[in-house]
């Protein structure tokens, strides 16, 4: 991870931080916890 551009996706309450070099199009993310805002999880799948 030291190589690793670190991105933020989503909004301000319901974003999160990642790695994009290591999520793909064959990746499965678990989403857990949503709530009222799936901001990060439209983000990921765009």
């Amino acid at each position: 991870m030291d190589n690793c551009h670190i991105e933020r996706l989503g909004s301000e309450y319901g974003g999160w931080a990642f790695c994009p070099e290591n999520v793909g199009e064959q990746s499965v993310v678990y989403s857990f916890g949503i709530g009222e805002d799936i901001s990060w999880d439209e983000a990921l799948i765009d």
